[in-house]
């Protein structure tokens, strides 16, 4: 982890200059494709609706193009979806990925093929070297009940339960390797919370605390899954007595999360956001994105030759969009886009940070 102290520092001063640069994390929603119907999100209806849409996802050979370009730039990806499992060339594309900068990489799924999720895992356990942290976070909604009716699928608790329990077995013979569940907090859950924190604590599995959002991503808008101000005080009082269980080498971003997750829900309240600085968002389509929750487009790969780089410093609309991110225009609380805000937090050599500033000044 200690390669990322140099991307670290150097967003953090690209964002008090707002400059625009390269970032070290890639969240990577490589497809809309899914296979649950949630109740909190409506990315399957995209293609539900218009099948047609499909055919314009980027091909394997586009993505790989895209990671080999990026290069040692890449510090950290996650990739998500839909249903990223769904995509049968997800083994493939990572064979692009430079692994000499990569220290992390999480993947998000909801757990409904389980024989499938098993073997990819196991491809891309296979390829990359040890010293890269592979977290793998399986959805939770709840209990069988609450759960089988947020996912809209009848058996997909069990399903999920049977991936989570099998893919456990990989970490026999690949100890970078860690897997969670990530429980979803929406409507449907909010009085279950406790006893499912409790649950996870007895049989002692990791858990990732997560939030239902409103956003154009999540094609919700229209849907109102977010919280109202009295359930928002009630997950900020919730959130202060939940021991939420951990990994030991990850605590304490965890715990931070949960930390600001009480001010949030409070009062708003949140540490300065770092999207499309240290972050971005790309989409099935090549379209880059300074994160989940800003419907504005940097600028698109494809056109830009699959470089990040060239699609970045090229944008038109950058300056804006990290301009209003930069004045706090946006307030969101959610794993892919805070917890590199909460390693941005961290301590960093003060006397580097002042080489780095005048480098950039210069520039």
């Amino acid at each position: 982890m200690l390669k990322l102290i140099s991307p670290l520092m150097k967003a953090k001063m690209y964002r008090r200059f707002c400059r625009p640069s390269v970032p070290y994390k890639i969240n990577l929603h490589i497809t809309y494709s899914c296979n649950s119907r949630c109740k909190t999100c409506f990315i399957w209806k995209r293609y539900a609706d218009k099948p047609s849409m499909r055919e314009n996802e980027l091909k394997t050979g586009q993505w790989k193009e895209f990671f080999e370009k990026l290069g040692d730039k890449l510090y950290w990806l996650s990739i998500s979806g839909g249903e990223p499992l769904l995509r049968d060339d997800l083994a493939d594309i990572f064979s692009s990925v430079s692994t000499k900068n990569l220290c992390v990489l999480s993947i998000n799924t909801n757990g409904q093929l389980p024989e499938k999720t098993c073997k990819v895992m196991k491809e891309i356990l296979d390829i990359l070297p040890g010293n890269v942290r592979v977290f793998l976070a399986v959805s939770l909604f709840g209990p069988e009940e609450t759960h089988d009716f947020v996912s809209g699928r009848k058996n997909a608790f069990r399903k999920a339960e049977k991936t989570y329990d099998r893919l456990k077995l990989l970490r026999h013979g690949h100890k970078n390797f860690y897997v969670d569940r990530e429980l979803v907090v929406n409507r449907h859950n909010l009085n279950e919370i406790p006893e499912i924190v409790n649950e996870m604590n007895r049989k002692k599995i990791p858990l990732t605390l997560t939030f239902a959002q409103e956003s154009d991503y999540y094609d919700n808008m229209h849907a109102d899954v977010g919280f109202s101000d009295e359930e928002k005080v009630m997950i900020g009082e919730m959130l202060k007595n939940l021991q939420i269980p951990v990994y030991q080498k990850e605590h304490v971003i965890k715990r931070r999360f949960q930390e600001i997750a009480v001010q949030f829900f409070r009062n708003g309240k949140m540490p300065k956001c770092y999207s499309s600085w240290s972050s971005v968002r790309i989409d099935p389509y090549g379209n880059v994105y300074p994160c989940i929750m800003k419907n504005e487009v940097i600028g698109n790969l494809a056109e830009n030759g699959m470089d990040l780089e060239k699609t970045i410093m090229g944008s038109q609309n950058l300056r804006k969009i990290q301009k209003a991110i930069k004045n706090g225009e946006c307030s969101c609380w959610t794993p892919c886009e805070a917890y590199q805000g909460i390693v941005q937090s961290l301590p960093l050599d003060i006397q580097a940070l002042k080489m780095l500033s005048r480098r950039i000044r210069k520039s």
